[in-house]
């Protein structure tokens, strides 16, 4: 799935999704005890009180301790996972996702930045709208052009000096011995996860290969500036085994997660986690267009149609594909266009179909209104219904709609992709990557399942920001 970077990373396009077992995981890295750098480090904000942060540099993983929260950056698998030792249970969230987050966010506030330049005329503008401090806080480029100027000043002891605009915004202080490059990269990856640090200034940490004594930089809270500090207390290189114990439990969703958006997918997962461990493979296409031909020959048009709707859900471009299909009739979609056009119920549907991109409200009143009591695969009028009850922001008539597709077909692949889309649409990254991994996690999934559209964003990320991987 996934052209990238040599070494283990091309284990990701199989990671396992965030239903999988401590000892899956474990098993999936190859984990062991290995080499790994120890980091104890004091982070400092303003006069607050310091915080203690630990950091692990592993084989392909960072381990993170601050605040009593240990999570682990898994690079080898591309995951994140927020561990709590005493109650012995972990989640486990795709990478995938936290750099979405950082994309989407950075075109939200690049939209904000040049809508405030347009009201203003183009006159002074918010600082924590500039090019500079939205990267900082986001991490990543926002593609400007001009590119923001970081002027780099190598002092006579070493150390480094980053200003912008004449103004100092990071001081950094290195030790004498420098890294491996794997703790380098590594220790990178940390600063690119976990501080407000702009991307140029981490590439020349990254570039210069010693471990900072003392980081210091300056973050930006509307026209507010604060410094924060990052001073080094320990450093030790120790052998040390894989951080995540294999009797740890996995929860797809955070316990103490109970945002309405959170507990409206909690309602729905063990459905889907049910659904995964079942293993239960789709309908075959076969099965699908025998059904089809005996729903015809019963003058059945609208049972029909939903079995159409249903097959081409599930296997994409496949299911009008009669290449080479003998044993059985295979209907184009002219074909059965026409076979169908006399079927009131089955008219309403396409006419439906064809005012969803057009018309919501009109489309959402036909699919509302079609009687599909008794029809087995009636709940493919819900899945419509669902994704238009989304668009128009209805939250919680969208989620009953696609319960009730769960309840009728549990491995249906373009349900979870559009359950997913459906909190994406409200910037919940998290929750969407949860519902797109279930999915591909289903056994029997087609080449042409809209769930590669997935596979297919995730190569893109993992190109534009190979750094985070």
């Amino acid at each position: 799935m996934l052209a990238l970077s040599a070494g283990m990373g091309a284990l990701a396009a199989g990671s396992p999704g965030p239903q999988a077992d401590a000892a899956t995981l474990r098993a999936a890295r190859g984990a062991g005890v290995g080499p790994e750098v120890h980091l104890e480090f004091e982070l400092r904000h303003d006069r607050e009180a310091p915080n203690a942060l630990t950091l692990t540099i592993g084989s392909d993983y960072l381990d993170l301790v601050e605040h009593g929260r240990e999570t682990i950056y898994d690079f080898r698998l591309r995951r994140r996972l927020v561990l709590d030792r005493a109650a012995r249970t972990f989640t486990s969230v795709a990478l995938y996702s936290d750099v979405a987050f950082r994309r989407f966010d950075m075109e939200k506030r690049a939209s904000l930045a040049e809508m405030m330049q347009r009201a203003t005329g183009g006159e002074a503008q918010m600082l924590g709208l500039k090019p500079f401090w939205i990267e900082s806080e986001v991490g990543v480029s926002s593609g400007v052009s001009p590119r923001p100027t970081v002027t780099h000043e190598i002092l006579a002891d070493g150390a480094s000096r980053f200003r912008v605009d004449g103004d100092e915004v990071a001081y950094v202080a290195p030790m004498p011995e420098r890294f491996s490059l794997r703790d380098g990269q590594g220790f990178a990856r940390f600063l690119r996860y976990r501080l407000a640090l702009h991307p140029d200034i981490v590439a020349a940490i990254e570039e210069d290969g010693r471990l900072p004594r003392r980081l210091v930089f300056v973050t930006v809270n509307g026209e507010e500036r604060h410094v924060a500090g990052l001073v080094l207390h320990r450093a030790e290189r120790r052998e040390g085994d894989y951080p995540l114990p294999a009797n740890a439990r996995p929860l797809p969703l955070p316990a103490g997660a109970d945002d309405l958006e959170s507990a409206s997918l909690r309602r729905l997962l063990p459905l889907m986690l049910e659904a995964v461990a079942s293993g239960r493979e789709p309908r075959a296409l076969a099965d699908y267009r025998q059904a089809v031909e005996h729903a015809l020959k019963r003058h059945d048009g609208f049972a029909a149609a939903l079995l159409v709707a249903e097959m081409t859900l599930q296997y994409g471009r496949e299911a009008n594909d009669c290449t080479g299909v003998a044993d059985f009739p295979c209907r184009t979609p002219e074909d059965l266009s026409r076979e169908l056009g006399g079927d009131a119920r089955a008219a309403t549907l396409y006419r439906a179909q064809a005012l969803g991109g057009k018309d919501g409200s009109d489309a959402l009143a036909l699919w509302r209104g079609l009687n599909r009591e008794g029809e087995p695969e009636g709940y493919i009028v819900d899945l419509f219904i669902a994704n238009l009850e989304s668009a128009a922001n209805h939250r919680e008539a969208a989620v009953a709609a696609f319960e009730k597709v769960l309840r009728g077909n549990p491995v249906l692949g373009a349900l979870y992709k559009d359950l997913g889309d459906h909190y994406l649409r409200v910037g919940r990254v998290d929750l969407a990557w949860i519902c797109y991994d279930l999915g591909r996690s289903l056994r029997g999934r087609s080449e042409a399942s809209s769930l590669k559209v997935v596979d297919a964003l995730e190569q893109s990320l993992a190109t534009q920001y190979p750094d985070f991987f």
